[in-house]
């Protein structure tokens, strides 16, 4: 009988919520949209993005961490990266998004500057924030580093629509690594 009151209880107060308009403008539904919530980061534009609803609801995502500076395996990665948004340039369901792991140095003018350099098209992100947002973000994919330098060769690529993830080595053969993100985005 507690139980079932309990229950009551919680309807009606959801419902009172919602004629109050304490209910979000856009409800968090499903599992990636809940564990991606809320992460606000900015892009090289200097806009500020909502990592989840601006770039990866419905999508299929390809995601690194790197740093602008680097010079050991980010230029492997990037050209990698620039292959698979040549080979997927006519699907507007996928979304490259590149975190950068020095978001105290890579600022977004040097993100717009290191953008260009690699000839990113606009559905390819680079973005920062402050230290914590930036290690926030990065937690959630398993990405987060204490030193930049020790920044992983991972990419993680993710279908938002069936859930599929996979781990991809972004310094592995570029053809290897187009058709991992392939078996993605051909996933239903």
């Amino acid at each position: 009988m507690m139980k079932r009151h309990c229950i009551a209880l919680m309807v009606m107060l959801a419902a009172f919520a919602a004629s109050a308009g304490d209910v979000p403008s856009r409800p968090v539904s499903g599992a990636a949209a809940h564990y991606f919530a809320g992460l606000a980061l900015v892009d090289q534009h200097g806009s500020k993005v909502d990592l989840y609803e601006d770039l990866m609801r419905g999508k299929v995502v390809i995601i690194n961490s790197f740093f602008a500076t680097c010079h050991g395996s980010c230029p492997v990665m990037i050209s990698t990266l620039r292959k698979i948004e040549d080979a997927f340039k006519d699907d507007d369901h996928i979304s490259l998004i590149s975190i950068t792991v020095d978001p105290t140095n890579d600022t977004p003018a040097k993100l717009d500057e290191y953008a260009k350099n690699v000839n990113a098209r606009k559905e390819w992100h680079f973005l920062t924030g402050t230290p914590q947002q930036v290690q926030t973000a990065l937690a959630k994919f398993g990405l987060a580093v204490d030193v930049r330098d020790n920044h992983s060769n991972v990419v993680m690529v993710g279908n938002l629509n069936t859930g599929l993830w996979k781990k991809v080595l972004g310094v592995a053969e570029s053809g290897k690594v187009i058709e991992a993100v392939r078996s993605v985005v051909e996933d239903r």
